[in-house]
């Protein structure tokens, strides 16, 4: 493999997990020793923390946020379960529970996974998430079960419907459907279509990169005094990464000349 990955491997005979990290010429194990093990998208080993890639991902990421927010609910909860860790791999408020907009890949829930898994491995029981993202009920699966079959020889259905995870309220309210509005409108910019560049706004406020998509809108149909407006909007919201602030950043500078 040729991309740095980090791996979670548990063993319910030993209560334990540890993490292990790999750079496409190197590995390393991390083990805090502790009753929790959390991980984003930076390494945490001695090995790796003070590597030059690792800093960059640190400083110029949203990992670091990502990270202290996954602790921060991790602390707020008390003693963790199935439920309560569906409520954490679901939320999508930034720290302290501010609103960053929906898609902010600072959140926890960034809507853009294909799904998440939650194990409690002492019973051998998987929960399987469901579209939309992580909002859609979380399917359980007993794997003593499944391991039990030795394989399928007809069309059966394996979960276990009592243990089934509801899905989350959220997707039921007026301002999921507005986010539905947001990415079709993100999607017809990709499909260079013409929108109404306030109304891509309005359905997802909050998110800084609703108004540098409406910026590079504008820009690019030459409506420049509208577009600074939005990069600066842009500049006042809780950014992702260190590249779309310097986006931002760098296409005032060019209306500034205009």
């Amino acid at each position: 493999m040729f991309v740095s990955e980090s791996f979670l491997v548990g063993s319910a005979a030993d209560g334990k997990a540890v993490i292990i990290e790999k750079t496409p010429d190197s590995l390393a194990v991390y083990d805090p020793r502790k009753n929790s093990i959390l991980c984003t998208n930076h390494f945490q080993s001695n090995a790796f923390w003070n590597s030059k890639p690792n800093k960059e991902m640190r400083e110029k990421s949203s990992s670091v946020y990502r990270y202290n927010r996954l602790n921060q609910l991790l602390s707020e909860n008390g003693k963790n379960s199935v439920q309560k860790t569906i409520n954490i791999l679901r939320d999508f408020r930034g720290m302290d529970n501010a609103d960053i907009g929906l898609g902010n890949e600072k959140a926890v829930n960034q809507f853009i996974a294909h799904h998440s898994i939650v194990f409690e491995p002492q019973k051998l029981l998987v929960w399987v998430s469901t579209a939309p993202w992580q909002l859609g009920p979380y399917v359980c699966y007993d794997l003593k079960k499944i391991f039990a079959l030795h394989g399928l020889n007809k069309n059966i259905e394996v979960n276990e419907p009592t243990l089934t995870v509801p899905a989350d309220s959220f997707i039921y309210t007026p301002a999921f459907k507005r986010f539905e509005q947001f990415r079709s409108l993100r999607a017809r910019i990709q499909d260079d279509e013409k929108i109404n560049p306030d109304s891509l706004v309005a359905d997802n406020p909050t998110f800084y990169n609703s108004y540098i998509l409406a910026g590079d809108y504008c820009f690019k149909n030459k409506d420049y005094a509208k577009a600074a407006g939005y990069y600066q909007k842009a500049l006042t919201l809780e950014i992702a990464n260190h590249g779309e602030r310097e986006h931002a950043e760098k296409m005032l500078k060019k209306l500034q000349i205009k």
